[in-house]
């Protein structure tokens, strides 16, 4: 099963897709600003095509990165973890393993810089994570499921989080999708929960040299 993990205010990532949108304001109104969401769309963590070795590399990559540890600590850790459930199975033993190891790493996180407390530290180091980023459940292939099994879905995997989590589990509601061509479900309720999460930047001025380049490009292409 796949899942997202978006956005951040910045960073690199191995797989990203930055969204800019620019609203031009009408006359006699101020100019909106800018606002960027960048989502990450990581690699499954059940089956795959490779070795063991690489797919374990891909797990250790990813607990990294969703937790701020190890060498990936230096990232911005990511608003908010979604996880892409099929609504007719629920959560699987692959499912809640990564959660499991996810949390881990934040217990061992913790405990290794309360053992550390008194050891000097640098001003630019961050504080280690204590918690888990909020994880959202998105149902998916909905238009698969009754009515009644859906619901019962949704009383189910909001459980097993609250079981798996030490801590008690955001109050994000468990969003519901389908993209089956006759029947869309919850795509846009998803773009605006995930909308709600842009973060608001100035806008960039080009320099001279920047303009300079720009200009050059245009001459060549035509």
């Amino acid at each position: 099963n796949a899942k997202a993990a978006l956005p951040r205010d910045g960073g690199d990532a191995a797989t990203t897709t930055t969204t800019w949108k620019k609203t031009n304001h009408r006359p006699n109104e101020p100019p909106r600003q800018d606002v960027r969401l960048v989502l990450v769309d990581l690699p499954g963590y059940g089956f795959a095509y490779a070795s063991e070795e690489e797919a374990e590399n891909f797990r250790q990559m990813m607990t990294q990165y969703l937790t701020g540890t190890g060498t990936l600590a230096h990232l911005t850790v990511p608003k908010r973890i979604l996880l892409l459930i099929d609504s007719r199975h629920g959560l699987k033993k692959t499912d809640i393993d990564f959660l499991e190891s996810i949390q881990m790493a934040i217990l061992r996180e913790s405990a290794a810089a309360a053992e550390d407390k008194d050891k000097p530290k640098s001003p630019r180091t961050k504080p280690p994570r204590t918690e888990l980023p909020p994880i959202q459940i998105v149902l998916t292939k909905c238009d698969l499921c009754h009515q009644i099994d859906l619901a019962r879905r949704v009383v189910q995997v909001r459980q097993q989080l609250s079981d798996v989590l030490i801590r008690e589990p955001s109050s994000l509601p468990v969003m519901l999708t389908s993209t089956r061509s006759t029947q869309v479900l919850g795509v846009l309720e998803l773009q605006k929960e995930l909308a709600s999460l842009a973060v608001k930047v100035r806008p960039v001025k080009p320099t001279k040299k920047t303009k300079m380049k720009l200009k050059k490009l245009n001459r060549r292409s035509r």
